[in-house]
């Protein structure tokens, strides 16, 4: 294959990668309104464990509240 992938292969192009993370980075979830005070943070820091598998999202745990989010 020279060195090529069969994605590109197929379809003359590079794949779009840009949106892969590396297992433990640092992430952040959006607080929706209704569970936050007037000048309470709009996010909380997690640690990204997976990529979701039914939509294009990703899966974070939140070492805090011992939960993980979509």
């Amino acid at each position: 294959m020279d060195g090529i992938t069969p994605f590109e292969a197929w379809y003359d192009k590079r794949p779009n990668v840009i949106h892969f993370r590396v297992f433990g980075c640092l992430g952040y979830v959006h607080v929706q309104r209704e569970h936050r005070k007037k000048l309470d943070p709009k996010s909380e820091s997690c640690i990204f464990i997976d990529y979701c598998r039914v939509s294009k999202a990703y899966i974070l745990y939140n070492p805090k509240t011992h939960k993980v989010n979509i």
